[in-house]
């Protein structure tokens, strides 16, 4: 994507959640949510998007106030969930088939998000996911359960390093101690390609080296916090203080100077 040139006629904002919108692993603050929604209640020529490593479920209960009026760009960019179209990019059974049947020899804890529910190699294997949707496997997976997997989430990083060891159409994506399979070429950036319209003024807000191609492919961004130290020379990029008063700040400026562009 290149940086727009010409007049915008609808904004399109999107956030990386982790690190970006929370800095707790939960729900964002009162003051960052009330300025997504007074973004999002400007009608129909401002859209706002989040792109994060989670589930299409955990971005729902995170942000019921914006229900129907949030694009998801979840699973590291593997599902995305508009208003009126669902796109997934499935891990091929093949690759699947070798990482699983690895990751069982190697006594790995793993789930497997559909985007509906998710299957677990067991009903303690990685907590955090939760029990609501979990459907415990009884054993090493069927081909039919491995079907429309669109990410395979590994306890362990070193155990998931080495199941997608040489194993052709698979990315590995560390995540905070453990990992993530998706297909080969997914990714955020990927995945805003395909939501951004030709008259979209792209704003970005994200903070670590997944959230990279997106911010350098947005019409402005915003490092939040002080990674990627890289990007400070560029025009279009500028940073936030990794507090909820620093984001909330940059999310009510949008709402004149971007505005005034896109309307």
């Amino acid at each position: 994507m290149k940086l727009r040139t010409g007049p915008a006629s609808r904004l399109l904002v999107v956030c990386d959640i982790d690190g970006t919108l929370t800095f707790t692993g939960r729900r964002p603050e009162p003051r960052v949510l009330a300025q997504l929604v007074a973004l999002a209640s400007r009608g129909p020529r401002v859209r706002i998007a989040v792109a994060t490593s989670r589930s299409s479920r955990n971005v729902l209960a995170w942000f019921p106030e914006l229900l129907h009026r949030l694009d998801r760009i979840c699973c590291h960019g593997a599902l995305t969930i508009t208003a009126d179209r669902i796109s997934r990019v499935p891990v091929p059974v093949e690759s699947l088939e070798v990482v699983v049947g690895r990751l069982a020899d190697l006594g790995a804890d793993y789930c497997l998000e559909r985007g509906t529910h998710f299957a677990a190699s067991d009903a303690g294997a990685l907590p955090w996911l939760g029990t609501t949707h979990r459907y415990v496997l009884p054993g090493l997976p069927a081909r039919s359960d491995l079907t429309g997997v669109v990410m395979c989430s590994v306890a362990d990083a070193e155990q998931a390093a080495e199941a997608v060891r040489d194993v052709a159409g698979v990315s590995l994506v560390p995540n905070a101690g453990h990992a993530d399979v998706v297909a080969a070429g997914v990714d955020k950036a990927r995945a805003l390609a395909e939501l951004r319209e030709p008259d979209d003024h792209v704003v970005v807000l994200g903070n670590d080296h997944e959230d990279l191609p997106m911010l350098l492919a947005a019409d402005r961004a915003y490092v939040v916090g002080g990674d990627l130290a890289g990007l400070d020379e560029l025009p279009h990029i500028s940073r936030a203080p990794a507090t909820a008063i620093g984001v909330g700040d940059v999310l009510a400026q949008l709402e004149l100077p971007a505005l005034r562009s896109a309307l």
